[in-house]
């Protein structure tokens, strides 16, 4: 999974984020002026190619090395 692009996430980024939320499931921030990414692209270093590696980016940014993960909720 890692290495392929920075894949975005549907919460807001905060850095401080973690230290006041739930230990399960966090539902991220409700608003904020960057988006969360995961993970690192093909073009990054190898510490940033790790799944669980946060980042943030601008909403509008687009480009080759951005895209997102499906996922199917198991319930």
């Amino acid at each position: 999974m890692a290495g392929n692009v920075d894949e975005w996430v549907s919460d807001w980024y905060s850095a401080e984020y973690y230290s006041v939320s739930p230990s399960t499931n966090p539902p991220g921030p409700e608003s904020g002026t960057y988006k969360g990414c995961r993970g690192g692209s093909s073009h990054a270093d190898a510490p940033y190619l790790r799944t669980f590696y946060r980042s943030y980016v601008e909403p509008e940014l687009y480009g080759w090395s951005i895209g997102f993960r499906c996922v199917k909720a198991i319930q």
